[in-house]
């Protein structure tokens, strides 16, 4: 598949908002505390999101935690009858540096397992716990591709202390088997990175989850623009437990604490304004609707037939 180009002209042209579905222990400096009694809040702050995204008009993909899915597969119905995506965001929600690549394919095809019995869907993208797909781990492309995604969300092209690709695109692209931040033409899976702001030589983080709680929304704005402008859809993400300002909160230290319970009072507000000035869909929908404009002419069917042949496997299995 040829390499991404922008689509200049088309002033319609949507971004992707994802939301993911995870229960308030998931998160990095969370998920390693012992927690003998973890009550599951996660559906009601699902439920919380898709009231949020009927407000706006708004689809979006549910990137969602395989053991969510296992223990609530109605909750995939209710974000599919919503017209949302499901996709897959690790079966525990460990990050991929822990797994190898027989483990993470079990997942993968187990997780399929679960979303096809509940929508009648198949499974098109991932995103990677903490953001946790680099060139360590990636052999978990390989996975993917053998398994019929379309596109992954992974890739955060900017370094920090817990994740980050530094010399990854900021723009979508196809990622290299040998080298995670180089684009490879012949590769067929879409990387869609995080969502960093360029400035004074640097990246700022404005991809949503902490850094939407911590950073003025002039940020984002600016950077949708700017991604815009270049004719890419800009990539925004936050988690269900961020809508909830009352999740159990542990003592995790001043660093951690800040990082993962800041500001979550204003979560709501802080999307609603990003939803009420930008277009927003799910990475579905736009590739079954606007990727063309940003493809070489030479690769419209093949990406076609891929999409024909995700629909005909799950019609007729």
């Amino acid at each position: 598949m040829s390499a991404l180009r922008s689509n200049k002209q088309n002033a319609r042209l949507p971004n992707v908002l994802c939301v993911d579905v995870e229960e308030w222990y998931h998160p990095e400096f969370v998920r390693s505390k012992s927690l003998p009694n973890r009550v599951s809040y996660a559906c009601k702050q699902t439920r919380v999101a898709l009231n949020l995204l009927r407000e706006f008009n708004v689809k979006a993909t549910f990137f969602v935690v395989g053991e969510i899915a296992e223990e609530s597969p109605g909750l995939l119905k209710a974000i599919v009858n919503d017209g949302h995506e499901v996709a897959f965001h690790g079966y525990h929600h460990n990050p991929l540096w822990t797994s190898d690549l027989q483990s993470f394919e079990d997942e993968v095809e187990r997780f399929n397992s679960i979303v096809f019995l509940a929508t009648g869907q198949l499974c098109w993208g991932f995103r990677a716990p903490s953001y946790s797909l680099d060139n360590r781990t990636k052999w978990a492309l390989r996975v993917l591709k053998d398994s019929g995604f379309l596109y992954d969300s992974s890739v955060f092209p900017l370094k920090t202390p817990l994740y980050g690709e530094p010399l990854a695109p900021i723009i979508p692209y196809h990622p290299s088997s040998e080298n995670i931040a180089e684009n490879d033409d012949s590769e067929r899976l879409f990387e869609f990175p995080a969502l960093v702001y360029p400035l004074l030589g640097f990246r700022i983080p404005v991809a949503g989850g902490f850094f939407l709680r911590v950073l003025p929304l002039i940020f984002f704005r600016k950077a949708i623009n700017r991604m815009n402008q270049k004719g890419f859809p800009a990539v925004v993400s936050f988690h269900t437990w961020e809508l909830d300002g009352e999740i159990p909160r542990l003592k995790l230290g001043p660093t951690k604490s800040f990082v993962t319970y800041h500001n979550l009072k204003n979560v709501h507000s802080r999307l609603s304004s990003l939803l009420s000035e930008f277009k927003f869909t799910s990475f579905r929908r736009f590739l079954e609707g606007y990727p063309y404009q940003m493809l070489d002419p030479r690769s419209i069917q093949d990406l076609k037939n891929e999409i024909c042949l995700r629909k005909d496997i799950a019609a007729f299995s």
